[in-house]
C-alpha cells in the first residue's frame, strides 16, 4: 500500500489531524477534511506539514483533462515554501479539495505528510466534470468501495487504481473493476470491509462518463 494512517485527535472540537505514514518516496494522498478558515473549499498546500519538514524540489503533482482529452500534471514544487510552476507563492485557494488527492513525490527519502481540518458532518456526493480523476474517501478512514456507506452511480467497466512501488523501486498501479460491484484484479468480490487504500490514500478513478457520481455516508450520521 502506498501509505499508511493513523488517525489522531488534536483535542480541538470539529478538528482532527490525520498522519500519512509513507513507506514509499511516490504516493497519493488526499483531502479527508474540509479547509478550515478558508471560503475555497480546499485544504490548502500552504498547511500541509511534514515531521521532519520538506526538502528543496518535494513535488505534489494535480491532475487535470487538456483540451485534447488528455490526462495530465500540474506540478508544484517546494523551495522553502510551496510554489507553482510559474514560482508564483501558493495561496489559500490553492489546495485539494474535500474527497480530492493528488501525487507527492519526495526529492529524497520518504516523507510522512499531517493534513488536518474539519471531519465533514453531512453525506459527501463525489461529482466530476472528467473522466479521470484523483480522489479519496471525504472522511479520514480507509476506503472499502462495496461498503454499505458507498453508493455508486457509475457504469459497467469503471476502474480504481491503487498506486504502489514494487521491489524495484518504481510506482505500478492496481486496479479493481466495477460490475454491479467492486472486483479485484481476479475478479474476485471485494467484501464490504475489504479496503482498497488506508486512511488519507488516495487513488485514481477512471470514469466511462463524467456524469457519473458516487457518494458516502458521513461516519458522525451513524
Amino acid at each position: 500500500m502506498a501509505a499508511n494512517a493513523e488517525i489522531t485527535s488534536s483535542n480541538t472540537v470539529g478538528f482532527q489531524t490525520m498522519q500519512n505514514t509513507a513507506d514509499d518516496a511516490a504516493y497519493i494522498f488526499g483531502a479527508s477534511f474540509k479547509g478550515m478558515g478558508n471560503t475555497s473549499g480546499v485544504v490548502p498546500f500552504s498547511s500541509l506539514t511534514c515531521a521532519t519538514g520538506f526538502e528543496d524540489d518535494d513535488q505534489i503533482q494535480v491532475a487535470y483533462t487538456d483540451g485534447d482529452g488528455f490526462t495530465q500534471l500540474y506540478g508544484y514544487a517546494y523551495f522553502g515554501e510551496w510554489l507553482d510552476e510559474d514560482y508564483n507563492s501558493v495561496t489559500t485557494e490553492d489546495g485539494i479539495p474535500n474527497g480530492g488527492a493528488a501525487w507527492f513525490i519526495s526529492a529524497g527519502d520518504p516523507k510522512t505528510i499531517t493534513t488536518s481540518g474539519e471531519v465533514p458532518k453531512a453525506n459527501f456526493i463525489h461529482t466530476f466534470t472528467e473522466t479521470a480523476a484523483l480522489v479519496t474517501s471525504a472522511f479520514p478512514g480507509a476506503f472499502c468501495p462495496n461498503s454499505a456507506n458507498v453508493s455508486w452511480a457509475v457504469s459497467d467497466d469503471t476502474q480504481i487504481q491503487t498506486a504502489y512501488t514494487d521491489g524495484s523501486g518504481f510506482t505500478q498501479l492496481y486496479g479493481y473493476a466495477y460490475f454491479g460491484e467492486w472486483m479485484d484484479e481476479d475478479y474476485n468480490t471485494l467484501a464490504e470491509d475489504d479496503a482498497i487504500v488506508e486512511a488519507g490514500a488516495g487513488f485514481w478513478l477512471v470514469l466511462n462518463d463524467a456524469d457519473e457520481t458516487f457518494s458516502e455516508v458521513s461516519p458522525l450520521n451513524e
